[in-house]
């Protein structure tokens, strides 16, 4: 008897720490990393729990935009006893330079992350000069 209520009270106090919280719908914004590649560049974006479904990739004007929606896996009954992750919609924006090649973009959604292609034009890519 003595160990149970020892146990409750090493619990009790455990979670006395952490004041009741739970996730509230929110935008955040998810990690993104632009590389240069030889001909264009890849925008890479953390997307972990996102699914395919709720992703949104449009290319207005130069601007291309990301967004979505991250739902929670928890019914909204459930009492969290404490939450950091974020969940909610989120939606980056690029300016891209006119150099881009608009009308070649590629995007994959795989593992939790996007990745999108942009091809620089055929003008503003690398080329060879012959030397005479």
């Amino acid at each position: 008897m003595f160990a149970l209520a020892s146990s409750r009270n090493l619990l009790d106090e455990l979670f006395r720490e952490f004041e009741p919280s739970a996730p509230t719908p929110s935008t955040f914004s998810p990690s993104v990393d632009v590389i240069q590649v030889e001909d264009g560049f890849r925008l890479r974006a953390e997307l972990p729990g996102v699914t395919k479904e709720s992703l949104q990739v449009e290319l207005k004007n130069q601007t291309l935009s990301i967004a979505g929606e991250k739902s929670s896996p928890m019914a909204a009954a459930q009492a969290y006893r404490y939450s950091e992750i974020s969940y909610g919609k989120f939606q980056r924006r690029f300016h891209l330079a006119e150099s881009i090649d608009r009308d070649r973009l590629e995007a994959k959604f795989e593992n939790g992350v996007l990745d999108i292609r942009l091809y620089l034009r055929p003008e503003h890519g690398p080329r060879q000069i012959q030397v005479v």
